[in-house]
This record gives C-alpha cells, sequence and structure tokens, in this order.
C-alpha cells in the first residue's frame, strides 16, 4: 500500500438521520467509501476517535476505483436526486455520482473537483448533470449571476431582445420552460457547450473531457446535451 493511502477501516456514520455501517479508506486527504451511493449530506465518520467532519466533495461513491487502477475513470456530477436518475436511465451503471449537499453550490463542487485531479491522469471525463438555474451558474462562472449578464449570454446564443422582454420583470426561472416548451433546443445546446469548454478549460494540467447535460425537474429527463 503506498505510503499515501491509509486504511479507515469501518466506521458509523450519521446520514440524514439514518446511521449506515461504512468501509472506508482514505487516499490524499479524500474518503472512498465501498458500495454506497447517497448525497454529500455526511456529517461525520468515526473509527475509535472522535468524529471528524469532512468537507464538501471529500467524498467519491459508488465503487470508486482505487487510484492505482482508475484510468479511464468518469464521474458523474449531479445537482439533485433528479439529475442522477435522469442520468441513469440513459447511461450505462457503475458510474461514480457525486451530489453536493443542497446548501452548496456546484461551482465549489466544480472546483473541489479540478483541485483534487488537475495535475492527475486518474480522471478522464466528467458527466455534469444540472438544472437550468446551475446551467446559467456555470455558463456566467458566478454563483449570483445578474439578469443583465444572463440576458447577454442568451441574446449570443440567438435569443433576441424582444424575445427575452416578457422576462426583464419576472423570475429569471421562467425564461427556462419557454425555451423547452418553445423547442428553442438549440439555445440549450449552445449553453451546455459553454459549461463544457468552461471547464475542460480549467484543468490546466491534464486533458478531461466534459460532457454537460441539462436536467427538467417537472420531466425529469435530460432535455439538452453537448453530445
Amino acid at each position: 500500500m503506498p505510503v499515501d493511502t491509509a486504511d479507515a477501516g469501518t466506521g458509523r456514520t450519521d446520514l440524514c438521520g439514518m446511521s449506515l455501517d461504512v468501509g472506508a479508506y482514505a487516499v490524499k486527504g479524500i474518503l472512498y467509501l465501498r458500495n454506497y451511493s447517497f448525497h454529500l449530506h455526511l456529517k461525520s465518520i468515526t473509527n475509535d476517535s472522535p468524529a471528524t467532519p469532512f468537507g464538501m466533495l471529500k467524498l467519491l461513491m459508488v465503487n470508486p476505483p482505487s487510484p492505482e487502477t482508475s484510468e479511464n475513470a468518469v464521474i458523474v456530477l449531479c445537482d439533485s436526486e433528479i439529475a442522477r436518475g435522469a442520468h441513469s436511465e440513459l447511461f450505462s451503471s457503475g458510474h461514480r455520482y457525486i451530489i453536493p449537499d443542497k446548501a452548496a453550490n456546484m461551482l465549489e463542487a466544480i472546483s473541489n473537483i479540478i483541485n483534487t485531479y488537475s495535475s492527475s491522469s486518474s480522471l478522464q471525463k466528467i458527466h455534469l448533470v444540472v438544472g437550468w438555474p446551475n446551467i446559467l451558474q456555470i455558463s456566467l462562472w458566478t454563483s449570483k449571476p445578474s439578469t443583465g449578464d444572463i440576458f447577454t449570454l442568451l441574446r449570443n446564443q440567438g435569443v433576441t431582445s424582444d424575445e427575452l422582454k416578457p422576462f426583464k420583470a419576472s423570475d429569471i426561472n421562467d425564461i427556462f420552460p419557454w425555451l423547452y416548451y418553445g423547442k428553442r433546443f438549440e439555445i440549450l445546446k449552445k449553453l451546455c457547450h459553454i459549461v463544457k469548454r468552461k471547464i475542460e478549460n480549467n484543468f490546466k494540467k491534464s486533458s478531461v473531457s466534459v460532457d454537460c447535460h441539462i436536467v427538467a425537474e417537472d420531466t425529469k429527463k435530460i432535455v439538452a446535451s453537448s453530445l
């Protein structure tokens, strides 16, 4: 076993009010849990020692490979259980799903993955599966995009100023149903490609491929993709 790998043994975690026995091992500060898939709502894990809190994205879930054999590894980063379900319907099983806690924002989650794997060849692909608010935040690379910036982003993808006028006084989330039910899928696809390029360009020292998918909450389906 390499020096930077330590067996964390078997511990007990308090997850959303439920206690689960888990087997774990730690590698370079990342805790890997064997054979479990759940939200990143982990409070603590104990092993004959005081409870140790783990920050967001300290977990890679669903049978992650050991670093020694993790070539061509794929991570699926989702912003909700709906997104995870939509992805699993279309893609083969066996992926490692990461769902950040609802209190966290996706930009933080993405940044953690970039920082963790920026100088490693173990990660080859990321599937990002998110809803409309997160597509806008990641496209503009800010957790609080202004209405003006969002309108500029959409105009640059082909939405006209006249088409955006009705949304000036409404919630920015109202734009998504208009695009989706209006079958403006080319706009949604362009946004997926913007997100794809943003994340890929942030991996400075390694080549990681990103596929971006937009999920509609009402249909619980992927409705646009960079594929």
